[in-house]
C-alpha cells in the first residue's frame, strides 16, 4: 500500500542544532523509513543527500505578526495566505496522512479533515503550560501572559480533539491529554535521537569538565543557568572542573551574568555550536538545573547516549525514565554535593543510563512505534 505523507512544521529542522529542531529532524527521518513520499512544509530544506531523495520541500510561509496581541487572535482566526498554502498542497499532493508538528495550528486541522485526510498532531510539550511559566517583568507582560494562557488552553480544548491522533512526549503530557482534553487517541512518542549518530564520540576521554547545553534564549534554560551559577557553582567546584555552557545565546547570557554576583571562575560560554556531541562526550558531568518546563529534555537523552553522568533537578528529568541512573537534587547544597560525587569519580551510572537510552529513547526503539501509529 502506497503511503504519501505531508509533514508540516514551522521549525527549521536542518541543521538539527536545537532541541525542538532535533525532535522534528528525527521524526522526519523515521517517517522516511516507511513513507513512499514525504512532502515537507518547513522552515528549512534537507540536504541534497540520498537519504532525502523521497522528500519534496515546500517553504513554510511567513506566519506570525510582529504584534503579540495579533498573534493571540491567530489561535482562532486563520491566516488567509496559510490557508491557501495548505489547501493547494492538499489538493495537489493528495496525501494519505498529514503530520502537524509543533505549536498551535489546531484551527487548520479541518482543512484536511473535510478532504478525508487523516491528521496526526504532534506536540513537543504542553505548550500552554510551558508558556505560562515564563516570567513576566511588568504588569503589561503579566496581563498578556494570563490572557495568552487562557486562549491557548481554549485552543487546545477546541481543536486538538479534531486530530485523529494526538502525540505526547511524556507520560505526564499523555495523562493530561487523555483526562483534560478527553482525546480518544493520545499516544506517547518521547523525544529520541539516532544512536548511530553518536557512536564515534563514545570513545572520548573524560575531562574534568561540567557542561550545560541548550537554547539559552529560552527562559527555562537561562533561569536554570542563573540559579546554578548564583547558588551552586562556587570556588570549590571551580577548583575541581571547568564549566562549559554551549548553545544559542549562551555567550550573551553569560556576559550578562558577569555583571551580577555569580561565580564565573572557570566558566566558558561557547555560543551556538554546530555539533555538541564531542563536548558532551568528553565532559565528566552534564547538568540540567531547570526549574521550569515540560515534556522530555533532549539534552538529557544526548548525555545518556554519550555515557556522560547527569545531575539534574527533578523537573529537569521529568518524563525521562532513568531508574536512578540520573542523580537528582532540588536544592543548591544537594545539587552541589551530587555534582562533586561525580567529579570525584564516585558515581558510575553511565552504562545503566546508556542501556535505558537504547531501550526507550533511541531511533531504533521509537521508529517501529511511530510506524505502528502512522500506518492505518
Amino acid at each position: 500500500m502506497r503511503m504519501d505523507i505531508l509533514f508540516i512544521t514551522e521549525l527549521a529542522p536542518f541543521p538539527p542544532d536545537r532541541g525542538e529542531r532535533i525532535r522534528s529532524y528525527n521524526l522526519i527521518n523515521s517517517i522516511l523509513e516507511f513513507a513512499d513520499r514525504l512532502h515537507l512544509l518547513s522552515g528549512s530544506a534537507p540536504p541534497g543527500s540520498d537519504r532525502y531523495r523521497k522528500v519534496t520541500h515546500h517553504e513554510f510561509p511567513e506566519f506570525y505578526s510582529k504584534n503579540r496581541w495579533m498573534n493571540l487572535l491567530l489561535l482562532f482566526f486563520r491566516r488567509r495566505r496559510f490557508v491557501k498554502t495548505l489547501e493547494a498542497l492538499a489538493d495537489s499532493v493528495h496525501p494519505d496522512l498529514v503530520f502537524l508538528d509543533y505549536n498551535f495550528f489546531g484551527n487548520y486541522i479541518r482543512i484536511f479533515k473535510k478532504r478525508g485526510i487523516r491528521v496526526l498532531y504532534g506536540t513537543h510539550n504542553v505548550q500552554s503550560r510551558l508558556n505560562y511559566q515564563k516570567p513576566a517583568y511588568n504588569l503589561r507582560d503579566l496581563i498578556h501572559k494570563k490572557i495568552r494562557f487562557v486562549m491557548e488552553r481554549v485552543h487546545e480544548r477546541i481543536y486538538f480533539r479534531d486530530a485523529d491522533v494526538l502525540i505526547a512526549v511524556s507520560e505526564e503530557d499523555l495523562v493530561l491529554y487523555r483526562n483534560r482534553l478527553k482525546h480518544p487517541n493520545p499516544y506517547l512518542i518521547p523525544n529520541y535521537i539516532d544512536e548511530k549518530e553518536y557512536t564515534e564520540e563514545l570513545a572520548a576521554v573524560k575531562k574534568d569538565q561540567v557542561i550545560m547545553t541548550g537554547n539559552f534564549f529560552a527562559f527555562q534554560n537561562h533561569s536554570g543557568l542563573r540559579w546554578f551559577l548564583e547558588e551552586v557553582w562556587d570556588e570549590e567546584l571551580a577548583g575541581l572542573a571547568n564549566f562549559i555552557i554551549a548553545g544559542h545565546w549562551s555567550k550573551e547570557f553569560v556576559d550578562q551574568i558577569k555583571l551580577g554576583n555569580a561565580c564565573v571562575e572557570n566558566v566558558r560560554a561557547l555560543g551556538t555550536v554546530s555539533n555538541l556531541k564531542g563536548y558532551i562526550a568528553e565532559s565528566r558531568a552534564a547538568i540540567i538545573p531547570l526549574m521550569h518546563g515540560s515534556g522530555t529534555r533532549l539534552k538529557c537523552i544526548e548525555a545518556m547516549a554519550l555515557k556522560t553522568n547527569i545531575v539534574s533537578t527533578s523537573l529537569g528529568v521529568e518524563g525521562i525514565r532513568h531508574d536512578g541512573a540520573i542523580l537528582t537534587a532540588d536544592n543548591a547544597a544537594d545539587f552541589k554535593n551530587k555534582l562533586i560525587s561525580v567529579l570525584n569519580d564516585e558515581v558510575h551510572n553511565e552504562e545503566k543510563a546508556y542501556q535505558i537510552f537504547l531501550d526507550n529513547y533511541s531511533y531504533s526503539s521509537i521508529t517501529p512505534k511511530l510506524k505502528s501509529i502512522l500506518l492505518p
